[in-house]
């Protein structure tokens, strides 16, 4: 079911890392600890023969000649071989959630509804409702954190920079956990809102721009795959703003129907006519995106009308992934 309507209308620790003040990850689960450094596999597999070939060379000269010398070389191949390739699990089963989401669409008619769904094991998205550019309200901070993050990553600035006369740092923290605009405003005139926009289509986002803050639901489902996946930031400033994405507030709106124990990563976004949420939920098993944009009209919308729609959604998507999920043959 798709409309075209369009609708535009301190957790403080110190890290040589980061610098003299960084700001740590401090509610992260399993599933976003810092990566210990591993040797990947291909590497891993070129050092094995290198050692490999360097014994049969001593065998064969010190030894007893060609014959233990293929043997080794055998063993090496044969251990190779076995290394497990890695396994995409198949999809989950959509189908249900997807006829009950237009039902709610379809029952809300006074509401623009937008919802984007992204199943990020199997990398497979859905989308239901108005197919046209939203106003973000301040869903779109987490662009700017994660382009500002990115640009600390390649040495431009620190969590240490003074923007707007504060660090950068707590401004960034401030900005998604307590959703506050005056951080937003100066990490946008320090960078750029044209630069963002251009970051913005350089990582995938087809109708993202800073300057009117208007993107798709599904624009908004790909950047939080993205930041899940490590795509867009190192595994320490991801853990970092997922970490600040848990604590954001608005927990009223999709988070108060995940069930308890299943981490919910999101930023919410609101004004006089609207209501939107985009979270990342994760059971450690079937992570997922969900995002809504609801909008309605100025002189009769309220809050509670979004909520209405928020919740039967993510109790939707909440089966398909968590309580029953089932998946489509691969």
């Amino acid at each position: 079911m798709r409309h075209k309507t369009e609708p535009l209308n301190q957790y403080y620790a110190y890290s040589p890392r980061l610098g003299a003040r960084a700001y740590s990850a401090t509610h992260v689960g399993p599933m976003h600890q810092p990566a210990v450094a591993v040797v990947p596999q291909r590497k891993l597999a070129t050092i094995i023969t290198i050692v490999a070939v360097a014994v049969c060379g001593f065998v064969f000269l010190f030894g007893g000649g060609a014959k233990e010398s293929a043997a080794v070389l055998n063993s090496v191949t044969e251990s190779k071989q076995k290394q497990p390739e890695k396994v995409i699990p198949p999809p989950v089963d959509t189908t249900a959630m997807q006829a009950e989401i237009d039902k709610i669409i379809a029952a809300n008619p006074k509401l623009q509804i937008s919802v984007a769904t992204v199943d990020i094991n199997a990398d497979k998205q859905t989308f239901q409702g108005v197919d046209a550019p939203y106003i973000a309200a301040s869903v779109s901070k987490v662009i700017s954190a994660i382009y500002y993050l990115q640009g600390v990553e390649k040495g431009k600035h620190t969590l240490d920079t003074k923007i707007g006369g504060s660090p950068a740092g707590p401004q960034i923290e401030k900005m998604i956990t307590e959703s506050d605009n005056q951080s937003w405003w100066n990490l946008n005139d320090y960078a750029g809102r044209p630069k963002i926009t251009a970051y913005g289509a350089s990582i995938g986002l087809q109708k993202y721009d800073a300057n009117t803050n208007t993107i798709l639901t599904a624009d908004v489902a790909l950047l939080l795959k993205k930041l899940y996946k490590r795509e867009l930031l190192n595994e320490e400033h991801t853990a970092l703003l997922l970490s600040y994405m848990e604590r954001a507030n608005k927990k009223d709106f999709i988070a108060a129907s995940v069930p308890t124990g299943v981490k919910v990563h999101h930023k919410a976004g609101w004004l006089d006519d609207r209501s939107h949420d985009a979270a990342i939920i994760d059971n450690g098993k079937n992570p997922y995106v969900l995002v809504i944009f609801t909008k309605g009209n100025k002189a009769t919308y309220t809050e509670a009308k979004s909520i209405a729609v928020f919740k039967p959604v993510t109790t939707a998507t909440v089966n398909a992934f968590i309580t029953s999920p089932k998946t489509t043959l691969p």
